[in-house]
């Protein structure tokens, strides 16, 4: 009498086959480190662009109030400003024209600090917040060109980047925990991660499309960005 093999059987012998051969199991290792790459790469920011969808305005809000006051206190990378109150005033006045004329701004909140560690810079949190730093405000030699930086920090803002990348890193830290067993990655301070944050280069491309763009509008020569990024 002829016995067929069980389709259990024959699933068994085939994976014991698999498992004694390094050529596969190397094969089935490298597969799932690459998938992994790619759900990493373009599934997670899919993902926390959902999310961020799907939040409302003051979760972010209350996100981004908790980065700033860490950034104040907790880690300590902030001082409290030394820039001039009339030169403050003048900023935010010559930013304000510049959303008046383009009517595309989103909200904002313009904070200014003293940079430590962080030195010349600007960047947008969680939140509609811009923190400015009191050395690139010495490093500029007008206000355009920190008009021209705040632009490009609009742009982030109106498409809400900082919240999208700090969603995108949580998950992406979920993941990698659940991986490896080590929950401790994940617990680690928003704060922290937001200054070791990079936006995606499409990220980087809006942003500037916007500050060109509202450069242009309001008649301020371009140039001016370039300049005090080079500087």
């Amino acid at each position: 009498e002829l016995v067929m093999p069980s389709k259990q059987s024959t699933f068994w012998r085939g994976l014991h086959y698999l498992e004694n051969h390094l050529g596969w199991v190397f094969t089935a290792m490298l597969a799932t480190v690459f998938t992994g790459w790619l759900f990493l790469q373009f599934g997670v920011p899919k993902m926390a662009e959902y999310v961020a969808k799907i939040t409302p305005p003051e979760m972010e809000a209350k996100l981004g109030e908790q980065a700033l006051a860490g950034l104040d206190s907790q880690y300590g990378y902030f001082s409290p400003s030394k820039t001039e109150a009339a030169h403050k005033a003048s900023i935010a006045v010559a930013l304000g024209k510049l959303c008046v004329a383009i009517k595309e701004c989103p909200h904002y909140r313009l904070e200014f600090r003293g940079g430590g560690v962080i030195g010349a810079n600007a960047f947008a949190l969680p939140g509609d917040i811009m923190v400015v730093t009191d050395e690139i405000v010495a490093l500029s030699k007008n206000d355009t060109e920190i008009v021209a930086v705040l632009a490009h920090e609009l742009g982030h803002v109106k498409q809400r980047h900082a919240y999208r990348q700090s969603i995108q890193g949580v998950l992406s830290g979920l993941i990698l925990a659940a991986v490896t067993g080590d929950v401790s990655s994940v617990a680690s301070g928003l704060p922290a991660a937001l200054m070791q944050m990079r936006y995606s280069r499409a990220h980087e491309t809006e942003a500037d499309m916007f500050a060109l763009v509202a450069l242009q509008k309001t008649c301020l020569p371009p140039h001016a960005f370039a300049d005090i990024l080079q500087r």
